[in-house]
């Protein structure tokens, strides 16, 4: 009786234990941080906070879990930290048995023209072996958004820990938040109509066995790069490759059913593509086993990371399954990608629509081949006398627009914010038209380019210079005989009173001419605002020096010739009028050279 009691005894303490440090992980931070602990190892540490952050224009107002009043935990980017530097916020040991999976839920708020890098990792029992499970990068709108994680185990019954690390951004407008963690027994369940792969039955769908080939499933590491759910190692995609087909042979993959009365009228997805020609990529709706059209395709060119695809859902009278197909080109090498296949209870937004109200629709900062980010913001700029002072669409500061910050960044630093792939129309060209801000005595230059491929890039537009305090509209004719992406590039000027913005964009049918051709630059004494370019002062004295020189020894060198009874041919300026077909022309040219 007494072994029984003991057995008892220890069985429940063991209970209570297991509870207490599998309860510690779930933490909303409104009574201290909980169970979680701050590394020793790291360069800084996570602080526990209510209201706004000690930085304007970045970080939280409030906290996720109450709103006003609450508490959540940051990092602080202010000095003595420097880029790169790290803060770890680690949970105490929680028990995974072996082949188990749990659910990690949190949320996450990343707002600010310098922010870092959010990243998950998983420490083995041994808190020797770390694993990323998943990571962020970059602004991602001054809202709280939520992300759930999967953890499973292997063969190896064990303790392990949940790390989060920040990671600091460069400068002093990068703070980055996170409130109300759980941790919960099982695969986490996609929210709304969603796909992510992340489990192993494949969101219920199945290959076609009257096609060619199958999908395949591989985790992040495949190819190149990561998965796009969790953007780590952990995460799955499907995926078709290349040299398993020849050309012309199809794979293809069906959704399992969604209800007609129950599914989202806008299907968002993400793909990826390696190689050149390597397939075309189609999506199709099949109600009662009829296959219909193909209501998006696209021979991906542009293989630049995870691409965002939209299309709307019409006419559907039944349940119905989607179809993804790749129809192998001509390309050996590369494979065609899909994950997060999400059905929204809206309509999509128009083609390279957006008003920033929200989030940044379709266009997004991808760090190709610029170091600033876009960033959504309301009122006025974080700089004097500089930027909006209120958004375009709502004429008031409690409306959206999306800027490049000039503070804090080097003279000629490039922010370029991407669509959405433009796919070729051979029956319509398209206006893109868009309202822009550019006020300052250090503003740069906004730019407007074509995108084609990795190397080939068309200018189409461009402002230099101060505009005034105004919203101005501009527009500019897109050429529809090709896919493309469209990108806005700010180019840093020469002060900290350079902040560019942009609201309300749209791409509608039909060419047009470019407003404005030319816009001359307001006068305004220029603003320095602490950087004396003096080097540039003195290139600027001599080069105009050597100019006035030049001058004269041409024109006593013209005199000669003209004594001499040389003559010069005419010369033919030619009408330089930008339109749909020349510059599609002018593309044909290039690639013939």
């Amino acid at each position: 009786m007494i072994k029984v009691h003991v057995v008892t005894v220890v069985f429940y303490i063991l209970c209570v234990y297991m509870t207490k440090v599998y309860a510690q992980v779930d933490c909303d931070f409104e009574n201290g941080i909980c169970g979680w602990k701050q590394a020793l190892d790291d360069a800084f540490d996570w602080s526990r906070h209510q209201g706004v952050t000690n930085t304007p224009h970045t970080g939280p107002g409030e906290d996720h879990t109450i709103g006003d009043g609450g508490y959540y935990v940051y990092i602080e980017n202010n000095s003595p930290q420097v880029p790169g530097d790290t803060a770890n916020l680690v949970s105490e040991e929680i028990m995974f048995e072996s082949n188990q999976t749990k659910c990690l839920t949190f949320w996450y708020h990343m707002h600010g023209v310098h922010i870092g890098e959010l990243h998950v990792h998983v420490l083995e029992h041994d808190n020797i072996h770390d694993r990323e499970i998943w990571n962020i990068k970059g602004t991602q709108g001054d809202v709280w958004k939520m992300a759930q994680v999967s953890i499973v185990t292997g063969d190896d019954r064990g303790m392990r820990r949940i790390v989060f690390e920040g990671v600091h951004g460069g400068l002093v407008q990068g703070d980055i938040a996170i409130d109300d963690i759980t941790l919960v027994d099982g695969a986490c369940i996609p929210q709304d109509l969603v796909c992510n792969f992340e489990d192993s039955a494949w969101c219920g769908g199945s290959q076609d066995s009257t096609d060619d080939f199958d999908w395949s499933m591989s985790g992040g590491t495949f190819g190149s790069g990561v998965d796009h759910t969790y953007g780590s190692t952990e995460g799955y995609f499907i995926y078709v490759q290349a040299s398993d087909l020849t050309k012309g042979q199809t794979a293809r993959f069906m959704t399992s059913s969604y209800s007609v009365t129950t599914s989202g009228f806008c299907l968002e997805f993400y793909f990826k593509v390696t190689g050149q020609k390597v397939a075309t990529l189609n999506v199709y709706i099949s109600q009662g086993g009829v296959q219909g059209d193909a209501i998006w395709s696209r021979t991906p060119q542009l293989g630049e990371g995870w691409m965002i695809a939209r299309v709307n859902i019409c006419e559907v009278t039944s349940d119905y399954k989607l179809i993804f197909e790749v129809v192998r080109g001509t390309g050996n090498a590369g494979f065609i990608g899909v994950d997060d296949i999400k059905l929204m209870d809206k309509e999509c937004a128009p083609l390279a629509w957006c008003t920033f109200e929200d989030d940044l629709c379709t266009w997004e900062n991808t760090k190709r081949f610029d170091n600033l980010d876009w960033v959504q913001n309301k009122g006025g700029t974080s700089t004097g006398n500089t930027g909006p002072a209120v958004d375009h669409t709502t004429g008031t500061v409690n409306g959206t627009y999306i800027y490049v910050e000039a503070s804090n960044a080097l003279i000629n630093s490039l922010g370029a914010i991407y669509s959405e792939i433009i796919p070729a129309n051979s029956s319509d060209d398209s206006c893109l038209e868009f309202w822009y801000h550019m006020k300052g005595g250090g503003i740069g230059e906004l730019r407007i380019d074509r995108v084609l491929s990795s190397v080939k890039i068309r200018e189409l537009w461009s402002v230099k210079g101060n505009q005034g305090d105004d919203w101005l509209y501009g527009r500019v004719g897109v050429p529809r005989n090709k896919d493309c992406q469209l990108t806005f590039t700010a180019v840093r000027g020469t002060g900290p009173s350079g902040d560019i913005a942009l609201d309300d964009i749209a791409l509608t049918p039909g060419f047009c001419e470019a407003i404005p051709i030319f816009h001359e630059p307001t006068p305004q004494p220029v603003d320095n605002g602490g950087d004396i370019n003096v080097v540039g002062i003195v290139v600027g004295t001599l080069v105009g020096v050597a100019v006035i020189i030049a001058v004269v020894f041409a024109g006593l060198f013209f005199m000669f010739r003209y004594r001499k009874g040389s003559s010069y041919g005419n010369f033919k300026h030619e009408d330089k009028t930008v339109t749909a077909k020349n510059l599609a022309q002018l593309e044909v040219t290039a690639e013939n050279q």
